[in-house]
């Protein structure tokens, strides 16, 4: 009893599915076009043999002839028109693909995006550029890193793999490569803030950022000034192990509004000054040669603004 082979998977749909290259099409194509192999070996810079031994393979596979000769060129047949379509239709979308690739090149391919903050104060500012970094180049990894002094007088070596640092005080002096560019914009808004859970016991215990000299001359006169009957002031170095004294009636944290924000999305706080000054501000420097070459020099500058805008509508 003799058992019956399964069916080889031949004919036209089992090479598309199975055998079918671009190679394939494209030598297909060439012969359709000059209708001599010699001719279509010349096109595609390859050999004449190369040509004849893959249209034999597909003839073989398929199981009838793709082109017949007539006076010395070769013809299409019915079966190598519907092949010659799907080339016709596969290189059409190729081209296309490619098109569309050359208008709206990927601007950014997988890198680190390195932000470094100097100074507690600028911490809102960084978190809210991450954020907003996170959510619009998301080929890359976007990294937030807060500087010690330490950091800025003698890691010269390693400031040079940020893409930005901000601070609020004056960076010029640790910044020597002429790659960076400073830019230096107002710090629009300073807010002192209660717990809302005490909104009704007086501001005793003040509590600043981590700042520059500028500005905690700033705060600590507004203070002096505004509420004369305070007990203390003390600082800060990052807004999280400062948010259980919010817990304690009479205490009141002095922060960017940008950092009140953030902060009220774990405590529920109360504004009770704002603070307004115009002398006060803080610099982005940009690594522009690093951001040129992974191409968010201007997507970096944009979002600066964009924050900027926000704090003055806020």
């Amino acid at each position: 009893m003799s058992t019956a082979r399964p069916q080889r998977f031949s004919g036209l749909k089992g090479y598309i599915d199975r055998r079918m290259t671009i190679k394939h099409l494209r030598i297909l194509t060439a012969i359709a076009r000059y209708g001599k192999l010699s001719e279509a070996a010349h096109s595609l810079n390859t050999t004449t043999s190369n040509v004849s031994k893959t249209l034999k393979e597909i003839d073989e596979f398929i199981g009838e002839r793709l082109f017949v000769r007539h006076n010395g060129m070769f013809k299409e047949t019915e079966r190598s028109r519907h092949l010659l379509t799907l080339a016709n239709d596969i290189f059409s979308a190729m081209d296309r693909t490619k098109e569309r690739l050359d208008q709206h090149p990927p601007l950014h391919p997988h890198t680190t995006i390195m932000i470094g903050y100097y100074r507690t104060l600028m911490s809102g500012r960084a978190h809210t550029l991450w954020n907003k970094l996170v959510l619009t180049e998301r080929s890359s990894s976007v990294m937030l890193t807060r500087l010690s002094p330490s950091d800025l007088r003698h890691q010269e070596n390693s400031r040079q793999d940020f893409d930005i640092i901000l601070s609020s005080s004056d960076l010029r002096p640790f910044l020597h490569f002429p790659e960076w560019h400073l830019i230096t914009r107002p710090l629009q808004d300073l807010v002192f803030m209660t717990s809302e859970q005490h909104r009704t016991a007086p501001p005793r215990s003040f509590f600043l950022p981590a700042c520059s000299e500028s500005v905690n001359q700033v705060l600590t006169h507004y203070i002096h000034k505004y509420f004369p009957d305070h007990e203390s002031i003390s600082y800060y170095d990052s807004l999280h192990s400062i948010l259980e004294v919010l817990e304690h009636p009479g205490a009141c944290i002095a922060a960017e509004r940008l950092d009140s924000q953030q902060i009220a999305q774990s405590v529920p706080i109360r504004v009770i000054q704002s603070m307004n000054h115009h002398g006060l501000h803080y610099q982005a420097a940009l690594n522009v040669g690093l951001l040129e070459r992974k191409g968010l020099l201007d997507d970096i500058d944009a979002l600066l603004r964009e924050i900027a805008i926000a704090e003055q509508g806020s």
